[in-house]
């Protein structure tokens, strides 16, 4: 099995177990120790699959719980990360449909943003993916921007709003781990959603008002009450601009965060050189942005509730 395979085969190995039963939804999934010890890999490489599975949707991180298989229903066949060739889902499911150009313009380009990155979606590219002359698309698509635009639209389009029922916290709670769910499937889209200059997509105004809605019973005041969601988007947006950059940081070395930092003789030296008492007493960090997120979205929310009258 060589590495930059492994962790790919090893991802397909549990979701054949979601796929036929073996595990269902809410069972824990494997961890990183476990599919160390079942397939004979690094941690790092563990660690990748769990990634990958996790981009997929197929697996979620639960407070005190851990990761298990997810319940929410799977993103649209055409918006599902896993590699974009010619006999690819996205691909295939685009040329399915011959007299929706643009509809297929915008399955191709997700899928290469997901699998190559957003430097990877041009016109160009896409109009050849789908084999017709770049000239084909511009009467649907009219520019790069607007291709974007699009794309950003579908992919939120394809994780509906949660319900809103419940209190306040649920339902912010609830849409919180829907953006975080967004962002890990998709490592692209923090990069171009803007909160300072949103883009004109009815699904971002939807994601706004649903919130919103849910601050209306923390703060009265209208201009506070929008400072407040700002802060929320901001939080898990923010938090997830980092993603794509730790992923390509593991494609290029092989190691986790982890493992880097416990490897690396500079980070090391200035450790050594400048941490003080309260840097030193937190001992080996075990980095887990999943855990990070809900963390912090429950202590965000809180502070949220101390404003209530």
């Amino acid at each position: 099995m060589t590495e930059p395979t492994a962790y790919r085969r090893i991802a397909a190995s549990v979701r054949a177990r979601i796929s036929d039963g073996q595990l269902r939804a809410g069972d824990r999934a494997p961890s990183t120790r476990d599919l160390m010890r079942e397939h004979r890999v690094a941690s790092a490489t563990a660690a990748r699959a769990l990634g990958l599975l996790r981009d997929q949707g197929l697996i979620v991180t639960v407070p005190r719980s851990g990761s298990v298989v997810a319940d929410l229903p799977p993103a649209a066949s055409g918006l599902r990360p896993g590699g974009l060739t010619r006999s690819g889902g996205a691909l295939r499911s685009a040329r399915t449909d011959p007299q929706n150009p643009g509809v297929a313009a915008v399955t191709v380009a997700v899928a290469l943003a997901d699998t190559e990155g957003l430097s990877a979606v041009t016109i160009r590219r896409v109009a050849a993916e789908l084999g017709v002359p770049t000239l084909a698309l511009t009467p649907t698509v009219r520019g790069r921007d607007d291709l974007i635009r699009a794309m950003i639209s579908a992919t939120l389009e394809s994780v509906p709003l949660p319900p809103a029922v419940g209190s306040w916290r649920d339902r912010l709670t609830a849409s919180g781990r829907r953006q975080w769910q967004l962002y890990r499937r998709h490592r692209w889209l923090p990069h171009v959603v803007s909160l300072n200059r949103p883009q004109p997509v009815g699904a971002l105004l939807e994601f706004g008002e649903f919130d919103l809605a849910a601050l209306q019973e923390v703060e009265p005041d209208p201009v506070a009450r929008m400072d407040l969601h700002i802060v929320f988007t901001a939080f898990v947006r923010g938090l997830a601009t980092d993603l794509a950059a730790e992923e390509q940081a593991l494609a290029d070395t092989g190691m986790d965060s982890d493992a880097w930092t416990s490897v690396d003789p500079a980070l090391a030296r200035v450790f050594r050189q400048h941490a003080g008492p309260a840097l030193r007493a937190i001992g080996e960090y075990p980095y887990d942005v999943d855990r990070i997120f809900e963390r912090g979205l429950a202590t965000l929310i809180d502070g949220f509730g101390t404003r209530q009258r």
